[in-house]
């Protein structure tokens, strides 16, 4: 089902009615269909070029060349979020890798992080699941299905990834960084789809002057780390309470702490 929730969407730069829209995503679809969320607070989308950096990257990695012009992907993001009359939502683009690049921008359902959630952290686990092609947002049914019946079952916030040498590469959503003593690990660029989000908050670390290593960290370790965090576009820089119901104190971690001020002094900026 479209999670769409918008009275209009965007087919093509062209504004249309949401009446029957059902969108690109489908498995036949599946490793054609790049796309890119983007987070709009008070009528301000975050992020746009990174986002239209990124999306020219992932076409690229599929040895395609993106023909939507920077133009033409902000111009639809604004006249579409203007007509729904919604200034604090995420809009989402899909759009197909194909000889004919069809796309949509829809208003997506989404769903934040309340207060009392940044204040105590998330429960997260861990499963054995690696992406096809990191380097590329490209929509994957299989994979959304196996980490959304993963989640359900053990009631996780989110699930990290951990690759076939053991390794823990990113969420299934997200990006994780982990704390020991005052620096932060994270993994290397080869290993992950990088998040927007994560790129600002490891410039608000290099900001606050804590350093970044940029290090895979074994499941066999997560009893050895301080503390941990996931970064997204819904979710901002969020703590993580525990994993695989190992207990972290990363909501009083003083490293999280100033990270997370950054980063939101950052967003003010922007909006």
């Amino acid at each position: 089902m479209i999670d769409n929730v918008g009275k209009f969407i965007t087919h093509n730069s062209k504004i249309e009615e949401a009446i029957s829209f059902l969108g690109l995503k489908s498995e036949e679809m599946d490793s054609k269909l790049i796309y890119e969320v983007i987070r709009v607070i008070d009528g301000v989308p975050l992020f746009m070029h990174d986002h239209f950096d990124r999306l020219k990257s992932s076409f690229e990695s599929l040895n395609k060349t993106l023909m939507l012009s920077m133009d033409d992907f902000s111009h639809g993001v604004y006249d579409l979020i203007s007509t729904n009359k919604n200034h604090n939502c995420n809009v989402m683009l899909e759009i197909l890798a194909d000889d004919v690049q069809e796309w949509d921008l829809y208003v997506r359902e989404s769903h934040y992080p309340t207060a009392k959630t940044y204040e105590i952290g998330i429960k997260v686990g861990t499963i054995e699941l690696e992406r096809e092609n990191p380097e590329a947002k490209v929509w994957n049914s299989e994979y959304k299905n196996i980490v959304n019946q993963k989640m359900k079952e053990d009631n996780y916030y989110e699930v990290l990834l951990v690759n076939r040498d053991g390794f823990i590469t990113e969420g299934s959503r997200s990006n994780v960084f982990f704390i020991k003593g005052n620096k932060v690990y994270t993994s290397p660029l080869k290993y992950v789809l990088r998040g927007i989000t994560s790129v600002y908050a490891v410039k608000c670390c290099e900001k606050e002057g804590i350093e970044v290593v940029n290090e895979l960290v074994s499941n066999t370790e997560i009893s050895t780390i301080d503390a941990a965090f996931i970064t997204g576009t819904s979710v901002n820089i969020l703590p993580i309470a525990s994993i695989n119901n190992i207990v972290l104190r990363s909501t009083q971690n003083h490293v999280i702490k100033r990270i997370m001020k950054s980063f939101e002094s950052l967003i003010s900026e922007q909006c």
